[in-house]
């Protein structure tokens, strides 16, 4: 949760934004349906440039993320993986390793 762009929706310290970011997740079925939504564009990419999960079962066990990361590593031959090229939230688990 902190360090990370993953806010549950039931988040007791803070219910408000936890609501938020159902709300937000709820906007964005909307707004990759193509139908009206409080989310535009702008404020997609704002959130997704952050590494925000949109779904909620995007955010993975500790041990599920570090396997996804011996993955990488054996693919690529190092462990310095960017936000780009489809591995945004591998890299921000990453960061969040390092902090």
């Amino acid at each position: 949760i902190y360090g990370t762009c993953y806010v549950p929706t039931v988040f007791p310290t803070y219910q408000a934004f936890g609501n938020w970011a159902h709300t937000m997740r709820k906007a964005y079925i909307k707004f990759r349906g193509g139908k009206p939504s409080v989310l535009t564009t702008y404020r997609f990419e704002a959130l997704d440039a952050q590494g925000f999960i949109w779904v909620e079962q995007e955010h993975l066990s500790w041990r599920e993320r570090f396997l996804q990361l011996v993955e990488f590593q054996k693919q690529f031959g190092h462990c310095n993986v960017s936000q780009t090229h489809g591995y945004k939230a591998l890299a921000h688990w990453v960061s969040y390793q390092r902090a």
